[in-house]
């Protein structure tokens, strides 16, 4: 990868292969785009880079001084050099009735198939 002869691991809590957010929030919701087209990278992409992808599990813990990151599911692993790419966490609401059916939040690619479920066409009134 550009030079990098290294070991890369992605780590991230979705099972999905890294993807663009912002066409969530249009081009899937709209079912315009496909989940697949919001990729980075095929899947193929990371292994042919030796691109090592952990997803489904969140890092849970990191030790600077030992140099380790503990995932969610109890392994661990060792780096060299580590990258934290938090992402932003959406406002939930804080109000009775935030929790009903039909009440959704739009961070993950997740998000976006499930509100996209509920959406109706609109029509013109006039």
């Amino acid at each position: 990868m550009e030079g990098f002869e290294g070991q890369v691991i992605i780590v991230g809590d979705e099972p999905h292969v890294p993807y663009s957010r912002p066409p969530l929030s249009k081009d899937v919701l709209r079912a315009e785009k496909f989940p697949e087209q919001t990729w980075l990278r095929p899947p193929a992409w990371y292994a042919s880079n030796d691109v090592e992808l952990r997803l489904g599990v969140r890092a849970a813990a990191v030790d600077p001084g030992a140099h380790m990151v503990e995932l969610a599911d109890g392994t661990s692993l060792a780096y060299d050099k580590l990258l934290i790419a938090t992402g932003g966490v959406p406002r939930t609401l804080d109000i009775p009735g935030a929790d009903l059916p039909g009440v959704f939040f739009l961070r993950r690619l997740d998000d976006a198939l499930a509100l996209r479920e509920h959406l109706t066409r609109g029509r013109r009134s006039w």
